[in-house]
């Protein structure tokens, strides 16, 4: 017998909430979920940083977010020729 407890009625199942199915769409494909937040004429790239949080600047692997974050802007904005 089971006795681990089972969702019942106005229980929620964490494994398929709203706010986990979204988080999976947006990993699945960030640009197609978050497009409709921007203009049309908004060049629209995302990327995805493994194990991060909201606050890129202070995780452990902060380098990774530097290093694409960089990529990005000099994609962006060439160096200027000195």
């Amino acid at each position: 017998m089971d006795s681990a407890p089972q969702p019942g009625p106005g229980t929620a199942d964490p494994a398929n909430s709203p706010a986990r199915r979204l988080v999976e769409a947006q990993l699945a494909d960030p640009d197609a979920t978050e497009a409709p937040f921007s203009s049309r004429a908004a060049r629209l790239q995302t990327t995805v940083v493994p194990d991060a949080g909201h606050d890129l600047n202070l995780q452990s692997d902060a380098d990774d977010f530097f290093d694409r974050s960089l990529c990005w802007f000099t994609e962006l904005v060439p160096p200027a020729d000195r």
